[in-house]
């Protein structure tokens, strides 16, 4: 049975987290989420380990934040030539995980991270027949995209999904990032209890203090994985189109990297934004990433995939970013950006209309500043401790 309710001191419980790759060697939504819940429960007196690829210099064990990083080995690639997930890697975890499964019996807890969703089977089974609490973050469900996504094998994960879902759900609690994503999981699962609804956090303390933005560095910020449903072509077109149509000559600063970086640097020189547009890359340093967003205007999200939750939007807000983002099925959950409050829903899903968005905030000031204040307000909402208290009770009530 999954509700075994535990009460009473949690000091010195060994959680053990199973992930593809590690934060912070790997930048991720999903990774930053295990990190931050994690070290705060350290702080709470749990032992908390990290089963993952080997993602950091040195040996196969390391200890960070009070976390226990315990390496698989090196990862195969994790992208194709075209951009896409590579299919040999979730074969290659699963049998790292496999050969592994032997840790289960040392912890009191599990959490896994939901990609890349082969090795969640054989831990959930480890943790019922050993009668160890499991966790999942589950932040996607992919449905019908599978097909659209690959033609040739995706009804594999098509299947895949719908049988971890059906089964998991009653052997595990399910935690998601979005409301969107909660009806989704309980629909295709058709349970409602154990789906976990847990918003992610602001990191307040990285951030730091909030000045008054004077003369912005950047009019745009777009940070994230370069990759080909982020749509950040999108937005480089419509950098272009608010220069054509509006006369409008703006700045943008995109932080990250990814499989899509050179075909984007080739979209920016074919549009002449060249002069407009600054890839930083991957930036290590937290620190040094929001010290850039604080000295921009207002933040663009223009993913079209890949979840309804997004862990940007929320180190958005904590920096006073207002948020534009499409409006798409696929995209990110409704709930996430007031509209005309703490940014703008932008639809149909094209440059231009993206560009019509950014020309009526950033060409009046009032509007701007009006939606910050709104922003730094949202953000007050947003705190990674309550949510990893929130964690620690689902662990210890699953």
């Amino acid at each position: 049975m999954k509700k075994t309710h535990r009460e009473g001191d949690t000091r010195g419980k060994k959680l053990l987290m199973v992930a593809d790759v590690a934060y912070p060697y790997v930048k991720g939504g999903a990774q930053r989420r295990q990190f931050e819940v994690g070290r705060r429960l350290v702080k709470l007196g749990w032992e908390v380990d990290l089963l993952s690829y080997q993602s950091w210099e040195g040996g196969k064990t390391k200890v960070e934040n009070g976390i226990k990083y315990i390496g698989l080995g090196q990862s195969p690639q994790f992208y194709n030539k075209k951009g896409k997930r590579s299919k040999i890697q979730p074969i290659h975890f699963f049998l790292r995980i496999l050969a592994n499964l032997w840790r289960v019996k040392q912890y009191d807890f599990v959490w896994a991270s939901q990609w890349p969703m082969s090795h969640l089977l054989p831990i959930a089974i480890a943790c019922h027949h050993k009668n160890k609490p499991l966790v999942i973050d589950w932040f996607e469900v992919w449905d019908n995209l599978w097909i659209r996504y690959s033609k040739s094998v995706g009804w594999i994960g098509l299947l895949l999904e719908k049988i971890l879902l059906r089964y998991t759900v009653h052997v595990a609690d399910l935690v998601t990032d979005s409301r969107v994503e909660q009806e989704r999981i309980r629909r295709v699962s058709g349970q409602e209890e154990g789906v976990h609804f847990l918003p992610s956090g602001v990191p307040k303390e990285e951030i730091g203090e909030l000045s008054e933005l004077q003369l912005p560095l950047f009019d745009i910020v777009c940070l994230g994985r370069l990759k080909n449903h982020k749509g950040v072509n999108l937005l480089l077109k419509a950098v272009a189109s608010l220069r054509e149509r509006y006369g409008l000559k703006v700045s943008l600063a995109l932080i990250g990297d990814g499989p899509e970086r050179k075909k984007l640097t080739g979209l920016s020189e074919k549009l002449k934004i060249s002069d407009q547009v600054t890839f930083y890359g991957l930036i290590p340093d937290n620190k040094e990433v929001y010290a850039i967003m604080k000295e921009c205007s207002l933040c663009v999200i223009p993913t079209i995939g890949g979840g309804a939750g997004n862990v940007t939007l929320y180190e958005a807000y904590g920096c006073g970013l207002p948020v534009l983002g499409f409006r798409c099925p696929d995209g990110m959950d409704p709930d996430l950006i007031v509209h005309g409050t703490t940014g703008l829903w932008i639809d149909p899903v094209t440059p231009e209309a993206l560009a019509d968005g950014l020309y009526s905030v950033l060409s009046d000031k009032k509007i701007l500043q009006k939606m910050r204040l709104a922003v730094i307000e949202n953000a007050k909402r947003f705190d990674w401790d309550l949510i990893a208290k929130e964690y620690e009770q689902i662990l210890i009530g699953s």
